[in-house]
Formats: C-alpha cells, structure tokens, sequence
C-alpha cells in the first residue's frame, strides 16, 4: 500500500494508487507517457499530490501520497551516495499547478541526493508538462524542461542524469581524499545550567579530536528536551536550514539522545546525527592501540548501540565510516540484537582475563612494597607531559583530548628514597559515558588501589574549577573518592606570579612543560606516603663483603670508612626494609645503635 497521508481514501483506490508500483519503465528511459498520465488521473481523482520513486533500473521503488497543497515528500532511508547520487528520482505531481520546480523540491533534491526531482503540472486529470532538476557538484539545481509528456520517451534526460553522476564523482575524488566531515554543533541550555555554552565548546573540541571540522553551533534555552526531538519545532526548521547553508555533513549533540530522538532527527532533517557519547565513543575508538583498549572500547561501543538498534535510522543504512560510525567492532551495520550481547559476553569474559592479571601484578608490587601513585585529572591536564618528566620516558603527550587511553606505568627515581611506581590513566571529562566507565573498569581499578592520587589540573584553563569537580565526581563514582589527593596545579608557566603564589597554597604549582615545581611536588608525594626511613651505623668486618653488598642493593643513602677494623658504614633504608635485616646486622652496630636498640 502507499505510504503517505492516505486517510479519508477507499481501499479500492489505495489500490490503483499502489498498482502504479506495476507500470514498466525500461533502463535507459526516464519515464513514460503511460505512468505520467495515470498518475495525473489518480490526483486529479484524490485531489492529493503523488509521488513515484525509481531506480535507474525503471523499478518503482515507493508510492507516496501527499496533501495536494505543497510537497511532502517522504524521508525514504535510502543509503545516499558518499562520492556520487543516490540513484533514486522522483516524480512527483503539482494538482492544478505548473512543472515548475519549488524551493521545497530543489532543497528535497540536494538532501537525498538523488539523481533528479521531476514535477508534473496537472490540469483537468491530464499531464500537461513536465520539467526535472539535476543536481550539480556545487549544489546548484540544472532545470531541464518543461516539455509535453508525449515527448518524455524520446528526451535525453537519463543521460544527463548519468553524466551529472559521473562530473559528481570527478569532481568529488578531485577532493582531498580525508577531507574532514563539516559538523553543526546542536546544545541546549535547561534552568540552572551555567556551563551550557562551556560546554558547547568542549564539544568543538572533541570535534576537532575525532576529525570534523565545526561549521557553526547553535544552542536553545529550554525548560526540558524535547522527548520527541530533544530541540523544539521552531529550532529544528533552523538547524535544516542551517545544515543546507552551511553544508553539514552531520549534525552533533550535545547530550546523549534517546533512541526515538535519533530516529526522528534522522528521519526529519536527513543527515547523520550523532551525540555526544557516540563523538567520545568514537575518538576512544580511534585512539585504542593496546589489546586492552580495544576490547574496552568494543564494549562501550555495543552497550552504546545495543538500545538504540531500532533508533539508528541512516546510520544503519549507511554503509561507510564516518565519526560514530567506526570502531574495533560491528562490522555489519544490520547486526542484531542477540549477536551484540553474544559479542559482549565474550568481551566481558576476556576483560575478566586482564583484570585477574592485573591483580596479580598489583599483588607483586604489593608484596615488593612499591608505593604506587596515580595521576588522575581532566582529559588534556597535561598528565602525560607530567609522567614522562618525572620518568624520563616517552610516553604519548599530544594536545589533543583523550591523547591516551591505556594505564601506563613508569618506575620514578626519588633521591634518598625508594623508587615509586606513577600510573598515567585516562583522562575524564564532563558527561563521561556510564558505558566507558564500566567498560574501563579494570583500568580504573588502578586509580582505585593507588596509595597516592596526584590530581593534575590544567590551571590555565579558566574553567579549572568545574572540571576539578568533575574529576572528584568520578573518583566518587568509581570508590577513589577517599584517596590521599595532591592537587598539581599545571602550566604555571602561562600564568602570572601572584596567580601561581596563590595556587600554590591549595596545592603544588608546577609546569610540566617546563619542569618547574616538580622537586617540590616530589617532596610532597614523599611526605604523602610516610619518611619511614631510618639510619643506623655500623662496623662491618672485611670478611663480610657480602653484608656490606646487601645493603648497598637496600639503601637510599650509604657513606662508608674504611679503617682498620673493618668499614664504617653510616647507611639510610626504609624502616620497613631495616625490620627484615635487623638479627642479622644488629651484632655490627657501633655501642650508641646498641643501647637504642636495648
């Protein structure tokens, strides 16, 4: 039966309406005489427009039944062509009107791409002429016609529509081969909500991280989301216009939409609409080089989709990459249900795997008693920069958000005490996906069993406030909310000295960058996990080199004398280190170590 606005007519005529989908139209010819006259007979009849969509094979593909007022044609979930048209036409009837293309026509045209837009003027049940648009590479809309239907079977038109394809084509694979997708920002603005704009721009950023490129961005105040289209009628008439004007290839926002709200955004602006967990989703997916995180990534992908399978509209039947799109897994966009939560097992299964191991090294460095200390903060703090000062390693720093993704260890050399193990993690962010964080699960465990958090903030960053609250937020959420915290205040060096005086007092101003304030935030972080050390003196006889080796392997600090009873060996070790040595070294303490001892 046809689709469209069907009500108030007689299932018989329903019929004849959809036995248009029976009149044969051959390759190569771009209509008939015979399915023009028909179709006019049908409207003059119902007094609605109608519309008919062909392959270039001559199928009809759908039957659409309009108002007989204006041009309503139907949003078909056709895959669109990414380098050329979509290979569907319309033809359509204007009752008691001319062939003449509207505006609403023309812009229906570039939206679906399609291969041409045909109107046909109708006057007293007959076809009187017909006129067609061919999109051009720039968008700009050829029009051929008009001309008497008689005359269809003989025109041209197919292969103007085959070499509007083609000069398409050229003229896209002529493009920049990676060039990036044009993105419209969408953000609303509820009661109470100061950081609407803020973060509006935080989504620029995330962004320009997955490889779009920003076009405009458009924020409406609201009491409440729209549960039908998250934005109003009014404002998503803007953003169709705005989408056309500024040739935005998707459309981003910034929240997470429901199912029913992706679906109908798809449906009714036509573009691939994306939220901003599928954007983190997807920069996380792109940023994944170990095992580890590709499988975490995997799984907060399928949580992602698994509920919003029925909502994904053109995304599912697009069959390209694209940011949202891409990722470790799915690789058949028609998946279903019972496969994403068989996949999802299996992942959850192999996750387990590396959280055991995980624990098994935690437990080693435990029994080894290696303080550990985790730098936790908002993505792009400068966590990175910090560790492979400190280390000396090379770890990847970019300033981009979400640089790295997999914990990373790296063994720090104190002087006069112990090393400390510092974990890099990942970084947070506003609205972090719930997803992500159960997926991460096994990574965050590190920050869980830290002894020390050095919370990294970007104190240039003149919203630093919100994203510490946002940091402590998901320490709260993932049990680090009890952690010992050192605050380091980042990039001191782009700030004033009165501004670094005064952050020094709430915690540690440094520059990672630059190494500044780094010996002092040692300094703290040994105050933070306890000076147990202790020193003793003894006299070690020359026959006991190999006592005189152990604790040179134990010691932060050892100063030796060689004399003639033997070495005198002033010696600085951790308390706990001492207990384990102690029967074996207390008989060569020099008199003052053994009335202590007593």
């Amino acid at each position: 039966m046809p689709s469209g606005n069907t009500t108030g007519l007689r299932q018989v005529f329903l019929e004849e309406i959809d036995a248009l989908k029976e009149y044969p139209v051959a390759r190569g010819e771009f209509a008939t005489d015979e399915l023009l006259q028909e179709m006019a007979r049908l409207t003059d009849s119902c007094g609605r427009e109608i519309a008919v969509y062909l392959a270039r094979n001559g199928e009809i593909l759908d039957v659409f039944v309009g108002t007989g007022e204006e041009v309503s044609l139907p949003a078909m979930r056709l895959r669109r062509g990414t380098q050329g048209l979509s290979g569907i036409r319309c033809i359509h009837t204007h009752p008691e009107g001319s062939s003449m293309l509207s505006s609403k026509d023309e812009n229906t045209l570039r939206d679906l791409r399609l291969d041409a837009m045909s109107a046909v003027a109708v006057r007293q049940g007959r076809a009187a002429s017909v006129s067609i648009g061919l999109l051009q590479p720039d968008d700009s809309v050829r029009i051929l016609g008009p001309v008497i239907p008689q005359r269809i079977a003989r025109s041209m038109w197919m292969q103007e529509v085959e070499q509007a394809d083609a000069e398409m084509r050229r003229t896209r694979d002529n493009a920049v081969e990676d060039e990036a997708d044009n993105a419209l920002l969408i953000g609303l603005e509820l009661p109470g909500d100061r950081n609407a704009a803020r973060s509006l721009d935080e989504l620029e950023q995330l962004a320009d991280t997955a490889g779009a490129r920003t076009v405009g961005k458009m924020l409406q105040k609201r009491n409440a989301p729209n549960s039908a289209f998250y934005v109003g009628s009014g404002k998503l008439e803007e953003i169709r216009e705005a989408c056309r004007e500024l040739r935005a290839d998707m459309v981003i926002f910034d929240n997470e939409l429901t199912a029913v709200q992706i679906r109908n955004l798809e449906e009714s602006l036509q573009i691939r609409i994306i939220d901003r967990t599928a954007l983190i989703l997807d920069i996380f997916a792109q940023r994944a080089a170990s095992r580890e995180g590709k499988l975490q990534v995997e799984l907060a992908q399928h949580a992602y989709r698994l509920p919003r399978l029925t909502g994904m509209g053109i995304m599912l039947s697009r069959l390209g990459g694209g940011i949202g799109t891409r990722g470790p897994g799915e690789k058949k966009l028609e998946v279903n249900r019972r496969h994403i939560r068989r996949r999802m097992n299996e992942l959850e299964q192999e996750l387990e795997t590396i959280r055991k191991q995980r624990t098994v090294r935690r437990s080693m460095r435990e029994k080894n008693e290696i303080p550990v200390v985790a730098l936790v903060g908002y993505t792009n703090a400068g966590k990175s920069t910090l560790l492979n000062k400190l280390s000396g390693s090379s770890v990847l720093a970019e300033d981009k958000l979400f640089a790295t993704l997999d914990a990373v260890a790296r063994r720090v050399e104190i002087p006069e005490r112990p090393q400390i193990l510092v974990i890099d993690t990942v970084g947070f962010i506003e609205k972090l996906p719930t997803d992500l964080v159960k997926a991460f699960r096994a990574t965050l465990e590190e920050v869980v069993y830290a002894d020390l958090l050095v919370h990294v903030i970007d104190a240039s960053n003149p919203n630093w406030r919100d994203q510490r609250d946002v940091v402590l937020k998901v320490l709260d959420e993932i049990g680090a909310g009890d952690k010992p915290v050192i605050q380091a205040f980042n990039q001191t060096d782009l700030l004033s000295s009165d501004e670094t005086v005064y952050l020094g007092r709430e915690g540690v101003a440094i520059s990672a960058k630059t190494g500044e304030g780094l010996d002092l935030l040692l300094e703290e972080i040994c105050k933070a996990l306890g000076d147990t050390a202790v020193e003793k003196k003894m006299l070690l006889p020359y026959a006991n080199g190999a006592q005189l080796s152990r604790l040179h392997d134990m010691a932060r600090k050892i100063e030796q004398e060689y004399g003639a009873l033997g070495v005198s060996v002033t010696v600085t070790l951790d308390a706990k280190d001492w207990e384990k040595i102690a029967k074996e070294y207390v008989p060569f303490l020099v008199e003052e170590e053994k009335e202590e001892k007593g």
